[in-house]
């Protein structure tokens, strides 16, 4: 892996090229955790030395403050959401991280107030769609001067993701700009050798020029979720011993028809047709084919056989910009329906919003959001605060996170409008769930997603185990029941989370502990029962990698509000009833998927089994092959 100082030094590079904004005026320092007491109480300060230094005068980090936050890069972040396959709980997951002052929550939201002021004055998401041609010159100067090409190295995570949120007033014009900064730039930022930086940074930086990542292939889907062999875009050393012959095609790349970062006019370069689809309209999506293209090895990112590697960080940035834009976008929806909520009547009947099922909605809806924020901005300080952390697990867990909220949250709203949302085009909810659904299926499939999570997981609760339960999974003899039983049932570790959480949590902190063993208990058995083979049992490994999501973000959401609740915040007591009805909800699918992998459904060796059948028949006879319900069979 590329040490901090190297990716220091060509993020140096790149801030040298930085255009001024008043967007990029204000960097920003963490309170570490050693700041905050176990129960969340804020501690004076004012005698501990801060985790970084702010610059309110520079647009770039600080020679001080880079080099500080090169050395919190060299401290190792424990696993989080992969430590609790082993039924580990790393401490960053009791204690919710925070600025370091009002001040720079203050700045943290200014960030977005030009940014929010012309979008209310100049962008016309309903008009895009219909147009569905990509973003008109004179919106995409004015995203110029607010200098929205150029974050990715001059903001940090925190307020990177904020502004994300504040994006998502138009799926199009975010899906362009994440491309650009979280994908594009960001790639370059981890791998790009200086003389590159030095020729595309400026152009990049200023807009004009547009960055794109390609990621997706025709038959493998997301590559990232795709072993390394399975991967068809091949890179092969050319007969000079310094070039590179690049050979393959991406698809669905958001910016491929628009971004220029590549040499357009090189041989073998060819960029598809923009193509439009169910939502985002307005963003510029489609294919690059690469034929016999010469690549110098100036223009290689990062270290040979370090790729995946840099698509971790690349996709996991991406991750975290898309989780916030998720949750702008159901912020900006409860607002709507709720509004909605309010006036509608039925007759002489009460409003809406008084009716127990629609405040059911409206309750489902601020607890997704809630669950989703609380993850993004975990994961966004964690980034911060390690920025040589692979994340890329907890990434992957906010993604399937973010991708159903905005999925649900955008069916519930559609549901309360009622005709509203398919009839007039005078609301919004029509064109917000074409663009939910839309982005859902940007990253990889949620199910591979699922899978990559599992493997990594149950391949790290196999490595790191030093007990004797582990040897026998090279054992090549078939254990019994009863022995393995035996073996997953030792004792495990005894958290406390009540005692880092506030005392109001209490119940749901002992809740979670004892899910926190039954998963672990849960991973040993299929361990111990499939050994090597667990990968392959792909209903076995969606039902672990649910529950790690649902514990994961319980964790998140336990911490806030903890953190909420003993700082006093305004809002406070109803985040406790929104912890407590998220708690209520995942511990139904964790009893739910925790019963699915149980040793004794295991041996009944025919779990799922209907499954297989009913799939099998209905390929067999290409279709739904049930006979018709008035069918009767005369014999």
């Amino acid at each position: 892996m590329l040490s901090t100082t190297v990716r220091h030094l060509r993020q140096c590079v790149l801030k040298k090229c930085l255009l001024s904004s008043p967007l990029h005026q204000k960097q920003f320092c963490y309170k570490s955790l050693a700041a905050i007491s176990k129960n969340g109480q804020r501690r004076d300060m004012s005698t501990e030395p801060s985790t970084a230094t702010a610059s309110a005068e520079s647009t770039s980090l600080s020679d001080a403050k880079s080099a500080e936050l090169a050395s919190a890069g060299d401290q190792e972040l424990e696993p989080c959401i992969l430590g609790l396959f082993a039924g580990k709980v790393n401490k960053n997951l009791t204690i919710y991280p925070e600025l370091d002052s009002v001040e720079e929550i203050d700045a943290v939201h200014k960030t977005v107030e030009p940014v929010e002021t012309f979008f209310e004055e100049h962008v016309n998401s309903s008009e895009l769609d219909t147009q569905a041609e990509f973003l008109p010159p004179p919106l995409l100067a004015g995203l110029r001067q607010l200098n929205l090409f150029n974050t990715a190295s001059s903001l940090s995570a925190v307020a990177q993701a904020r502004l994300s949120e504040c994006l998502s007033a138009d799926a199009s014009i975010e899906l362009t700009l994440r491309a650009h900064n979280s994908l594009g730039v960001r790639a370059l930022l981890e791998g790009a050798k200086p003389e590159l930086l030095h020729r595309l940074g400026g152009a990049l930086a200023s807009g004009e020029r547009i960055a794109a990542f390609c990621l997706t292939e025709p038959c493998g889907g997301g590559a990232f979720a795709q072993p390394k062999s399975a991967i068809q875009c091949k890179a092969t050393l050319d007969t000079d011993g310094c070039n590179w012959r690049l050979n393959g095609t991406k698809i669905w790349v958001a910016n491929a028809p628009v971004a220029d970062a590549f040499v357009r006019d090189q041989p073998g370069v060819s960029v598809g047709p923009r193509e439009v689809g169910l939502g985002v309209r307005s963003a510029a999506v489609g294919a690059l084919h690469l034929n016999n293209v010469i690549v110098s090895d100036a223009s290689v990112l990062g270290e040979l056989g370090e790729g995946h590697r840099l698509v971790r960080r690349v996709v996991t940035a991406g991750r975290i910009a898309a989780g916030a834009a998720a949750v702008g976008s159901l912020k900006r929806q409860i607002g709507q329906v709720a509004e909605q909520c309010k006036v509608r009547r039925t007759g002489g009947l009460p409003p809406l919003a008084e009716y127990p099922m629609v405040q059911r909605r409206l309750a489902r809806m601020a607890g997704m959001t809630y669950a989703a924020e609380s993850v993004t901005y975990l994961l966004a300080f964690l980034s911060d605060q390690f920025p040589e952390a692979d994340l890329s697990p907890e990434a992957a867990a906010l993604q399937l996170l973010s991708s159903r909220a905005a999925v649900t949250g955008a069916t519930d709203v559609a549901a309360l409008a009622g005709g509203r949302s398919v009839a007039s085009r005078e609301f919004p909810y029509e064109r917000q769930l074409r663009d939910a659904l839309t982005l859902a299926g940007v990253d990889s499939s949620p199910d591979a997603v699922r899978l990559q999570l599992s493997g990594r997981g149950v391949k790290y609760a196999a490595s790191v185990s030093a007990d004797s339960a582990y040897r026998f999974l090279s054992a090549r003899s078939v254990l019994s029941k009863w022995r393995i039983m035996n073996e997953i049932n030792v004792a495990g570790e005894t958290h406390n989370l009540a005692v880092h959480w506030h005392h109001s949590l209490a119940g749901i902190a002992n809740t979670l502990e004892i899910h926190i063993g039954a998963f672990t208990r849960a991973v040993r058995g299929c361990l111990f029962y499939y050994r090597e083979d667990l990968p392959k049992q792909q209903l076995l490994m969606q039902r672990i990698a649910d529950c790690s999501v649902d514990i994961f973000t319980l964790m998140a959401c336990c911490a806030r509000a903890s953190r909420s609740k003993s700082i006093g915040l305004r809002s406070a007591d109803i985040e406790m009833d929104l912890v407590t009805m998220l708690s209520k909800e995942a511990s139904v699918r964790l009893e739910n998927n925790l019963a699915g992998l149980d040793i004794e459904r295991l041996y009944t060796r025919h779990a799922d089994s209907e499954f297989g059948r009913i799939s099998d028949f209905t390929c067999k006879f290409g279709g739904y092959a049930v006979d018709h319900a008035v069918s009767r069979n005369w014999n």
